[in-house]
């Protein structure tokens, strides 16, 4: 790969998810695909994309260590280590994969796009750009993320082979098959939820497979079994959508409520070995429950009145 001869002089210029989606549309995405299954689109135009990002400014983006976590791989993502932007070419020719994260912090126009995209899906969670460049036979093997993960191939090609469905529906951890048919854990939201009774390992037989070249659109749903190779070489950004569960969001809108009442606010008062309950009867388990279906009663009264 000599990536000296690529370059992007073409200004920078924002899409929003509807251009970067296009022929399918935002609704589409939503209703078939979002959480469900994986969503391949193959680009009319190679050069769709040009103007979003290129290697120039790949580059450009990593220099500054204190905004972008630039990492490395030898062994297809089982291991990382920390890598400089002064680097690149070094570790690309020693066969490295190299991830970028938080370019949006880094790149105005990728900033821009985020914007938009957010806008576009009123998203609640964070929307952030990765960047993956490999040299010809590098990437990662088989694993899932807990978050969705929209593949826009910018230059280069690469070999994406992913189950039709996801192993676990919305999970909340990262998962490398152990060889025994069971999973080994990575990066989690909740550490408490790692153990999983309906886990389906990964089927390569089973796997679909596309070859992503520029200006092609694959989005995976998250819990996804997935593998990726470059050939020839390969640039592509990761629009990644962080999970956003639901009971996080009700959870925030009642304890909302609940922290302007101090019956909810107060201490839990100590209840002595011996001797029975201090101050008279506190209130019990039932109690609290009949206060709370209170108040998401009140919650759902001011929905409906919205």
């Amino acid at each position: 790969m000599n990536v000296d001869d690529h370059t992007g002089d073409s200004p920078p210029r924002t899409p929003g998810l509807a251009e970067i989606l296009h022929p399918v549309t935002i609704g589409e995405l939503l209703r078939d695909y979002w959480g469900k299954k994986p969503l391949h689109i193959e680009a009319s135009r190679r050069d769709r994309f040009a103007t979003l990002f290129d290697l120039d400014r790949f580059r450009r983006a990593v220099i500054d260590d204190r905004v972008v976590k630039l990492r490395g791989s030898l062994d297809s993502g089982a291991s990382y280590f920390s890598a400089r932007g002064g680097d690149i070419d070094t570790l690309l020719k020693s066969g490295a994969t190299l991830c970028a994260d938080h370019l949006e912090e880094a790149d105005p126009g990728l900033g821009a796009c985020v914007e938009r995209v957010a806008r576009e899906l009123r998203y609640p969670g964070k929307i952030d750009f990765r960047c993956y460049l490999s040299p010809d036979g590098a990437g990662f093997d088989t694993h899932f993320d807990q978050r969705i993960a929209t593949v826009l191939q910018i230059a280069g090609q690469k070999r994406w082979r992913f189950s039709p469905r996801p192993a676990v529906d919305y999970p909340e951890y990262q998962a490398v098959p152990d060889g025994k048919g069971g999973v080994e854990h990575g990066r989690t939201l909740n550490p408490d939820v790692l153990a999983v009774s309906d886990f389906t390992p990964p089927d390569d037989a089973g796997f679909l497979e596309v070859v992503l070249r520029p200006g092609d659109l694959l989005c995976l749903p998250a819990g996804t079994w997935h593998k990726a190779k470059a050939v020839g070489w390969s640039l592509a950004l990761n629009l990644a959508f962080a999970p956003v569960r639901v009971h996080e969001i009700v959870w925030a809108t009642v304890r909302k409520r609940l922290d302007t009442d101090p019956v909810w606010r107060q201490g839990i008062v100590p209840v002595p070995a011996e001797g029975g309950e201090p101050g008279g009867s506190e209130p019990t388990l039932r109690d609290y429950i009949r206060r709370l279906r209170n108040v998401l009663d009140e919650l759902e009264r001011a929905d409906a009145a919205t």
